[in-house]
This record gives C-alpha cells, structure tokens and sequence, in this order.
C-alpha cells in the first residue's frame, strides 16, 4: 500500500456528472486514497441548475477551500458535465477579482485567482465540444424542464458550449470512452489539452475502469497518461 504522506500537500476534489452524486465516485474516490491522495467531492444540483450557476458556487467552493488549506494544491477530476462546469469555475474565480468588480457571496475573505493552488485537472468523458445526444434529447419537450444543462450542452454552432471558456496555464488530460454514445472521443477534446487518451469503456462508469483510475494516478503525479516519469 502507498504511503499515505507521500501527497500529503495534495487535495483530489472529485466532480461527477449530470444526473449523478458524489457517490457515483466513489471507487475513483477509494483509488485514489489507497495511492496516498487526500479526496473531497464536490456535490451539486446537477440537472435542475444551470452551467452558469453551478459553476458560480463551484468557483466558490474552491476559494473557500483553498482558504480552509492554504498550503495545499487543489487537483480536479471530473466526469461528463463536470468537466464543463470546472472550466467556467476557473474563470469565474480570476474574474471575481478583476478589480474587485465582484466578489463571491459565499467567501468573505476571498483569496485572488494566484494564491489558489490549481494542480492538474482531468476530465473524464467531457462534453467539450458539446454532444450530439444532447442535440438529439433537447428536441423533446421533457427533457430540457428534467435535465436543466443538457440545452447548453449541444454541439451546434450557436450552442452555449462554444462560449465555456478554455483554462490556461494549467494542465489538462481528457480521457474519453471508446463506445461512449452520449459523449464521442472527438466530442471530448480541449484546444489546451496537454494529454488525451481513448479506452474501451462506455461513459456513465468510465471512473470505474481500472485503466482509467491508473491514467488518472499517473496524470496527478507526472502530468501524462503514461507511467514513465
């Protein structure tokens, strides 16, 4: 077993995706706790909030977490929608302190975007090219008043997905599943990706897959889906 202090200056935060709780990672959770990381899970109202006001009180969260552990850098992994939801956290949080225009209702003694420590992200099974299931499901009625986001989430020209900004200056590895028939490999990549693998899975349990727990293992610690160092 690894030793539990070897990322002892490392927080996990865990995102899952639309229509699922924190519990849905929990094995991803588990894994990553046996290998010496310290995991939180961030839970939302995936299905009856918006993207815009998810990621507003997501941005939130890590502020406050990173207030609550100065000295530890936040790593993020997320499945489908969270993904989605982490990018525009991330640029909510620079925003909130462009000259002091806004600051978050939920953090009063809000940190700057430089004093939080993003480490790396992974994005499992992300939409970030919008989906053409979502395309497919947001034509009938139901659905949309059901799934709140899943309008957001098509992958035509005037879909909002286009305007979900892109993070820089952090690294970013997607792992997409090869028989995944709500979010395609080619749907899930990012312009500033700095790794991308594809594996045989399917996508409402591609953070079940061993392989894809081990990727994700080998992301946090090197930067790249490989095991060389």
């Amino acid at each position: 077993m690894a030793n539990e202090d070897k990322h002892s200056d490392e927080i996990v935060i865990l995102v899952h995706g639309m229509g699922r709780t924190r519990f849905s990672m929990i094995l991803l959770d588990r894994y990553l706790k046996r290998n010496g990381y310290t995991t939180t899970s961030y839970s939302y109202r995936s299905t009856r909030n918006t993207i815009d006001q998810s990621s507003a009180k997501f941005a939130d969260f890590l502020i406050e977490t990173s207030e609550n552990t100065p000295d530890k850098k936040l790593h993020i992994v997320t499945h489908s929608l969270g993904g989605i939801l982490t990018r525009e956290a991330l640029v909510k949080v620079d925003t909130y302190f462009d000259e002091a225009k806004h600051v978050p209702v939920s953090s009063k003694q809000a940190l700057p975007i430089h004093k939080i420590n993003i480490g790396r992200i992974v994005m499992l099974a992300p939409p970030n090219k919008g989906s053409k299931a979502a395309n497919f499901f947001s034509k009938f009625w139901p659905i949309p008043k059901i799934l709140k986001p899943i309008t957001e989430l098509r992958n035509s020209e005037d879909s909002p997905i286009n305007d979900v900004p892109v993070p820089q200056n952090v690294d970013i590895g997607v792992i997409a599943g090869r028989f995944d028939r709500k979010v395609t490999p080619a749907e899930s990549h990012l312009d500033s990706e700095k790794d991308h693998i594809v594996v045989n899975s399917s996508h409402s349990f591609i953070m079940n897959n061993r392989n894809v727990q081990i990727a994700v293992k080998n992301f946090l610690k090197n930067g790249h889906f490989g095991t060389k160092k």
